[in-house]
């Protein structure tokens, strides 16, 4: 049952977060909204459409389809820029698709098939290789940061940012998104299917599929 609408947004709404007791929305329209009680009482306009929200210590960032990524702070005012390299920057292979927060560091999933490392002071740490294609997700689960792909790989990497396992072809189609839930990772694909992990790694999967 729906309890309540919120409407305002203009176009696809990507992602959503909670940050400083607020909901905030992201969306395809290039902004972000801050909602209280069903209303909007807030709007920061981000110039590319907004595809995660991820809170840090005590900013909100926002991941866009140009390869910036925002920082937000508490008075809703954008106060750091986390921008590749201008070769790089505003094309498609440049988009954020995903972040996550791994031993108090930002790690972003791009569609130019790497994971980067942002660190507090909003400085590259390292770039992170090995997909073959755009990254699509990222999750802690068991003190190990997994990244999943358009390559259909799962993989596992360190705390020193090193590459320790893939689990290659673990989907027929490209692994969109990943959640931990208990004592397993879950992994969603384009194939219609979702897997459930162990921690172990070892032995095939269970496998729920949807029609």
């Amino acid at each position: 049952m729906i309890a309540h609408e919120l409407n305002g947004h203009t176009n696809l709404v990507r992602c959503v977060a909670v940050y400083n007791q607020h909901l905030y929305s992201g969306s395809t329209d290039c902004t972000i909204r801050k909602w209280e009680d069903e209303r909007c009482i807030g709007i920061m306009d981000t110039k590319a459409a907004v595809s995660c929200l991820i809170t840090l210590r005590n900013y909100l960032y926002s991941g866009c389809a140009d390869g910036t990524i925002l920082k937000w702070n508490s008075n809703d005012v954008c106060v750091g820029i986390l921008r590749l390299d201008f070769t790089t920057a505003a094309s498609e292979s440049s988009a954020v698709r995903a972040m996550c927060v791994f031993n108090d560091h930002l790690y972003v999933a791009y569609a130019d098939h790497t994971i980067r490392k942002w660190g507090y002071d909003d400085k590259l740490k390292c770039i992170l290789y090995g997909h073959c294609g755009p990254v699509c997700s990222l999750a802690v689960y068991q003190r190990a940061l997994y990244s999943t792909g358009a390559d259909r790989s799962i993989r596992r990497w360190r705390s020193n940012d090193e590459c320790e396992g893939t689990i290659e072809q673990c989907h027929s189609s490209a692994v969109t998104t990943l959640a931990k839930f208990e004592n397993y990772l879950f992994s969603g694909s384009e194939d219609k299917v979702i897997q459930k992990w162990s921690s172990n790694g070892e032995g095939q999967p269970d496998i729920l599929t949807f029609q």
